[in-house]
């Protein structure tokens, strides 16, 4: 078997059907230790060159008066301690265990290195699952898309804001979970690393929640069919983080939320079908919106792109299409969920106005699907019409590539154990914690 290579759709077929697949053209079935090296390097350098002044040190709002602060006057107790309505369990982690092992003066520039090794850490896991089942080209795509979207740089080199990067990675691990690996042996020490991984994830921020409702479905679903479920620690850890975060969500104190300036009837009136198609005009396809033609050209173009989105979705490879579709899906649910968060029921998400995180994962989910497409698909035009999209949207951010300077927090030694700490982005944000 080892001298027999499989076509890149008998490759895709296999992925999909769960037989771990063969070499493709003579190459490793998936990306080598050296060449992740290299993806998590380069994943680097490119956060590098948005935010070039980040690495020099960056705390960021919450990342100072919530966690930083929290863990040195609460200690291992501020670990599960709910904020914005959820856990944040891997931000309390970094800061707690720094708390007890770092330099209070260097947290900015430790913080800034920790989140951004942490970013590599995932893109280059996401390349390493999609290389074993896509062509490698694809797979790099794939895994440089969380860096590569546009963005203001909201969510990136910020410990509250890991949730959000992390994202992505906690809907590859429930796929690789539910989907990829069922039908492959995996090593019983590698399995409970994923389980460790996965459970400290489904209790950072509310994706796991929301990815662990597909989850669930398809774990249901294969019960009902009588075909393999997942590996016992993983479904474990899936299943803990899962009700948790849950529960936290669904009961968690109201002191510990952020309370909404609207209510949910607000949104009733909201302009869903206009604000969507202007979403992926001015914020996917990157038209900005002084450019934008008047009504009702824009409608059409906007409506021919959405078009272009979903039937590319349909048409692509026959095992690969509720994949696509699937993720169409989730980018359109956490748009919905953006426009309610963001509480701003009278205007549109916009990227560059003021929900940079918000349509973060939508562009992310998207322009994954496009990429499934480009390199599943049988018919070159919808390889084609794939790849015109993804790269409209890639060009638009890197129109806009480099984030804006953000001012460097700085913390002052005022004796005593003691520490003030002056916070961008102004100074309702400064605080003084004590190392005990």
């Amino acid at each position: 078997m080892g001298d027999t290579f499989t076509s890149t759709k008998q490759r895709v077929k296999a992925a999909a059907t769960n037989v771990k697949p063969l070499s493709v053209t003579g190459l490793p079935q998936s990306l080598s230790v050296f060449e992740l090296l290299v993806v998590f390097t380069f994943a680097t350098l490119l956060m590098h060159s948005r935010m070039p002044d980040r690495l020099d040190g960056f705390l960021w709002a919450e990342d100072g008066v919530i966690f930083v602060a929290q863990a040195y006057s609460r200690g291992i107790h501020s670990i599960f301690q709910p904020y914005a309505g959820y856990l944040h369990v891997l931000p309390r982690l970094i800061t707690w265990a720094y708390s007890h092992l770092g330099n209070p003066e260097s947290i900015p520039k430790a913080f800034a290195w920790i989140t951004t090794i942490l970013t590599g850490c995932s893109v280059t896991y996401i390349g390493a699952v999609a290389s074993r089942y896509l062509p490698r080209l694809a797979a790099v795509a794939l895994a440089l898309t969380p860096l590569a979207v546009l963005n203001s740089g909201e969510v990136w080199t910020s410990v509250t804001n890991l949730q959000w990067v992390l994202a992505p990675l906690v809907a590859v691990m429930l796929w690789e979970m539910t989907v990829a690996e069922l039908n492959t042996d995996v090593r019983s020490k590698i399995t409970i690393a994923k389980a460790i991984v996965l459970l400290v994830l489904m209790m950072t921020g509310p994706f796991g929640v929301i990815f662990g409702t597909f989850a669930i479905a398809a774990i249901a679903r294969r019960i009902a069919s009588r075909k393999r479920t997942p590996d016992r620690a993983r479904m474990l850890a899936f299943l803990s983080g899962f009700v948790v975060q849950g529960c936290v969500l669904a009961f968690c104190p109201s002191r510990y939320k952020i309370p909404p300036l609207h209510p949910i009837t607000d949104f009733v009136h909201f302009p869903w079908v206009s604000g969507l198609l202007r979403f992926m005009l001015i914020d996917f396809a990157g038209v900005r919106s002084a450019l934008m033609p008047r009504p009702p050209v824009w409608i059409v173009a906007a409506i021919l792109l959405t078009g272009v989105v979903i039937v590319t979705a349909y048409r692509s490879g026959t095992y690969w299409r509720s994949v696509s579709l699937g993720m169409l899906a989730v980018a359109l649910m956490l748009w919905v969920l953006g426009v309610v968060r963001s509480d701003a029921p009278d205007m549109d998400v916009a990227t560059m106005l003021h929900a940079q995180r918000y349509s973060y994962l939508p562009y992310v989910f998207i322009s994954w699907s496009l990429i499934v497409n480009a390199a599943t698909a049988d018919q070159a035009w919808v390889k084609s019409l794939s790849l015109l999209v993804v790269g409209m949207a890639f060009l638009g951010s890197i129109a806009m590539w480099q984030c804006p300077p953000v001012p460097q927090a700085h913390i002052e030694n005022i004796g005593g154990g003691s520490y003030l700490v002056h916070m961008p982005p102004s100074d309702k944000w400064n605080f003084t914690f004590t190392v005990h």
